[in-house]
């Protein structure tokens, strides 16, 4: 079900209420709500520097994704395989404020903290992983017991979410497209489509219940 690939704010909130509740997970949990807000492929989101943001023109510059190939260790930024990867967001007020408390969080931790720095750091100041992210987020579904979501969880349905987020707030296709870097255009297309059907049916439903 196209349904099942994105979660609805409700559900998201539910994970995100879990991650903020203790300090080991507070990272986490941001860099899933960013990732929510912003349609980031998590690659993109972990391998962010600072100056990536642009605070004063409220803007982020995604331009790349982190390469494993040489060990975790040693993982190093690189180019965008495709043109349309590289863009320029905007970003709205909780995502600025998400980036900006994590630098500075970031600054008190690490003395050798710069401009290059990647932003959604773990405790030994190297960037999340990948595996841990989508184990964490697996490890914190099942801490919601019996509200557990019944969807499989990992990284990328944030991406999905954001995607059927906009298309509730009527954002045109083509601007999530270019947002999202033109990534999943089927499935863009199918989540899109399927949102904004559900909203036509919500129209009818209630001009319905006024017996109109």
């Amino acid at each position: 079900l196209i349904e099942d690939k994105y979660l609805e704010k409700e559900e998201v909130d539910k994970l995100l209420k879990v991650y903020y509740s203790a300090f080991q997970s507070y990272r986490t949990g941001q860099l899933a709500e960013f990732m929510y807000l912003t349609g980031l492929r998590v690659g993109e989101a972990i391998s962010l520097t600072v100056d990536n943001f642009k605070e004063d023109e409220a803007m982020l510059e995604v331009h790349g994704t982190l390469d494993y190939s040489g060990g975790f260790k040693h993982a190093k930024k690189e180019i965008p395989k495709t043109q349309a990867s590289y863009r320029v967001i905007n970003l709205s007020n909780r995502a600025m404020y998400i980036l900006k408390e994590a630098i500075e969080d970031n600054k008190i931790r690490f003395n050798d903290y710069s401009s290059n720095s990647y932003i959604f750091i773990g405790k030994t100041g190297k960037p999340i992983q990948t595996n841990s992210f989508n184990n964490s987020l697996k490890h914190t579904n099942e801490k919601l017991g019996k509200d557990k979501i019944n969807k499989a969880i990992s990284s990328h349905i944030f991406r999905h979410s954001h995607i059927s987020l906009l298309a509730e707030l009527n954002v045109p296709i083509k601007a999530i497209m270019e947002r999202v870097g033109h990534s999943d255009e089927k499935t863009t297309l199918q989540i899109y489509t399927h949102v904004t059907k559900k909203q036509k049916n919500d129209v009818a439903k209630k001009l319905n219940e006024l017996g109109m």
